[in-house]
């Protein structure tokens, strides 16, 4: 974050130094070419700077947020296919999420497979929640359908220590 707000400093700064060179030498002054130039250089490297900046500054910030979580692309033979994600291996078992409003747990499953070819997840779904999630229903709300990484309580704790929890 510091490296961030020493670059927003210099680039506030430089367009600073321009404001003042555009200021002493206004549109009515007559301007040799001497001065001219340099300045017309040091514009077109400043403004060069600021935009090659502008990018870099985007990459450097997209690479800070949170892990996005894996959306649902597709369904094949029964087996969803959720986009890539370093999040995952093969036997993970994973929760289903409605995203709308909230999050809603909409059922478990199993990462079968990382395909190859696109690194995407191939995710078998051992049990939903209710009835009315089906893989239809999923496919039908699957730009809302997230993919994350758990581990559901029967597998964590014996039948007979399920009830001290």
């Amino acid at each position: 974050m510091r490296e961030i707000i020493l670059e927003i400093i210099s680039i506030l700064v430089s367009s600073g130094i321009i404001s003042f060179v555009f200021w002493v030498y206004t549109p009515e002054s007559t301007v040799s070419a001497k001065v001219f130039l340099p300045i017309v250089i040091f514009c077109s490297v400043f403004l060069y700077g600021c935009i090659k900046y502008s990018f870099h500054l985007q990459n450097k910030l997209k690479k800070q947020t949170l892990l996005i979580l894996p959306k649902l692309k597709a369904i094949q033979r029964q087996k969803l296919i959720f986009e890539p994600s370093e999040l995952f291996h093969m036997n993970t078992v994973v929760s289903l999420f409605y995203k709308d409003i909230g999050e809603f747990f909409i059922g478990y499953g199993v990462v079968e497979t990382i395909l190859t070819d696109t690194k995407s997840l191939q995710v078998s779904v051992k049990e939903y929640i209710s009835d009315d999630w089906t893989n239809e229903k999923v496919f039908e709300k699957k730009n809302n359908i997230v993919l994350k990484p758990s581990f559901p309580l029967e597998y964590l704790v014996s039948p007979q220590r399920q009830g001290e929890l």
